[in-house]
Parts: C-alpha cells; structure tokens; sequence
C-alpha cells in the first residue's frame, strides 16, 4: 500500500465510531532498515489520532 493511501486511510479509521484504539506492527522487521520508517510511521499515528479528535466533535 502506498504511504499517500495508509495516511488517508488511517483519518477515515480514527474517525470511525466503533475505532477506540490502534496498534502498528512492522510486519517484516528484517528488512526494516533499508527505508526510513520513523517519519511516516509518526505521520500516519497524528493522522489516526486526528481522526479521533474529528469523531469527538
């Protein structure tokens, strides 16, 4: 999936009123390394959690 689908995605789910929480797991830890995760990894948490504030309004 591209990072551009996951953020946009990761909004709708925050926002949904059944999602309470959410979990990231790196599926392929070996090969973690090779492309930097950090930030997108953070982005795509602020864009959940951007969800979350929106459902509460």
């Amino acid at each position: 999936m591209p990072a551009n689908e996951l953020i946009d995605i990761l909004l709708d789910i925050g926002q949904h009123p059944i999602v309470m929480q959410i979990d990231f797991v790196c599926l392929d830890p070996s090969k973690a390394y090779k492309v930097p995760k950090q930030s997108k990894s953070g982005y795509a948490w602020l864009q959940f959690i951007t969800g979350c504030i929106i459902q509460t309004r």
